[in-house]
């Protein structure tokens, strides 16, 4: 899954939520594991894949979710029984929905919590914590943020009300004083959920920039340790800065500006902080790291997709050892939307395509870099707001 943060500065954030091979929550599993993608609409619609060909079965007939003005966020629970929603409907509110045997959520939703200037929830790989960042502003026009978590009963999804509040920052975190509202966002958790990781988003009026932290987690209690911080960038507003958190480094995709070929950059920062990165690729290393437009990473973060045409992206593989970033041969058509929880399918987005939208799905080999396609692909009348894989066990 991949979590996408807009500044005002036109920079993205988009940060890898790690859950490479999710464990079913409470002991509950399916035989054999499902994947699921829900596509975010005017509804939410349910499909399952067939991990094999690629190929994606609509389930049930789509819900209208309870958020009535937009900017719905959909999280999947880690065993996909169910899904939990941020948006607003006059207020802002958190719904659970359960869902059934094909993944498609029930309505109404189990449960419905009311919020107050709250992001997103980020769930821990047990499905048993979810943390949400607050954010409130004092007298002085300064944001003052904390971090909240919910425990969660894995076997009903019921969210045990209220949050627990686990870390406070200094008035306007690590921003000047100047800056224009400012804040914190959850960016998931490492592989078996022992840290969480945030970032601090400050845009000004003619700059950006962000501070990325890791903290170390409690899974029984739900503290939060200390933090520590990983990387930061600033960037004016001409330029860009793509950050993925992978399981074994963080990437940082530098865009100066959007005018000037080739002279794009992808640094590689150590998880353990120090905000120094092992080594910078450029163009004079891999012409995709100085070219491209975009790149993401896969679940394991061994592979970087650069998307190095409006409808071509080129599978690289990230060298820690030997500190480089190298062609594997493999390309996809279209641009990367997400990866399954599973890292075996790769959704993309024919951008050439529109009413109908196209989405095809790649069978990809995370050994290998390998990918595939059989013509397996969701096409839909309308724009997607978010698509959100998710695997059923």
């Amino acid at each position: 899954m991949l979590f996408r943060l807009s500044s005002a500065c036109a920079a993205v954030v988009t940060f890898s939520l790690f859950s490479l091979f999710l464990q079913p929550a409470n002991g509950q599993s399916s035989a054999v594991p499902v994947e699921v993608v829900y596509v975010l609409t005017s509804t939410l619609q349910t499909y399952n894949v067939n991990p094999q060909t690629g190929y994606a079965t609509q389930e049930g007939e789509g819900i209208t979710l309870e958020n009535t003005t937009g900017g719905a966020i959909v999280v999947p629970s880690p065993n996909d029984h169910f899904l939990y929603v941020t948006g607003y409907n006059g207020d802002e509110y958190l719904w659970v929905y359960a869902t059934d045997a094909n993944g498609v959520p029930e309505v109404p939703p189990i449960q419905t919590v009311k919020l107050d200037n709250d992001s997103a929830l980020s769930i821990n790989p047990d499905g048993t914590l979810a943390y949400i960042g607050h954010a409130m502003q004092n007298s002085h026009g300064e944001m003052v943020d904390s971090i909240y978590v919910f425990e969660i009963n894995s076997t009903t999804g019921m969210v045990k009300e209220p949050g627990t509040l686990v870390a406070t920052y200094p008035p306007n975190g690590p921003c000047g004083s100047g800056a224009e509202y400012p804040g914190v966002y959850l960016a998931g958790f490492n592989t078996n959920g022992s840290q969480i990781y945030d970032v601090w988003s400050c845009p000004y009026y003619d700059t950006e920039s962000a501070t990325y932290y890791s903290r170390p987690v409690n899974q029984q209690t739900g503290a939060l340790g200390p933090e520590t911080e990983i990387l930061e960038w600033s960037n004016t507003n001409e330029g860009a800065d793509l950050v993925n958190i992978t399981p074994s480094a963080a990437l940082v995709f530098n865009i100066p500006n959007d005018y000037n070929r080739g002279i794009n950059s992808l640094s590689v920062y150590p998880l353990s902080g120090g905000n120094s990165p092992l080594f910078t690729c450029s163009a004079a290393m891999l012409e995709a790291c100085g070219y491209a437009a975009s790149e993401t990473a896969d679940r394991s973060g061994k592979y970087v997709f650069f998307q190095i045409s409006k409808n071509r992206t080129e599978i690289t593989k990230l060298e820690l050892a030997e500190k480089e970033i190298v062609d594997t041969g493999n390309y996809i058509d279209g641009f990367v939307m997400g990866f399954s929880p599973d890292d075996v399918l790769v959704y993309a987005q024919d951008e050439a395509s529109s009413n109908p939208w196209v989405f095809p799905i790649y069978v990809f080999d995370p050994a290998t870099g390998g990918v595939s396609y059989t013509g397996g692909e969701i096409s839909l009348q309308s724009p997607v707001d978010q698509l959100i894989p998710a695997l059923r066990q």
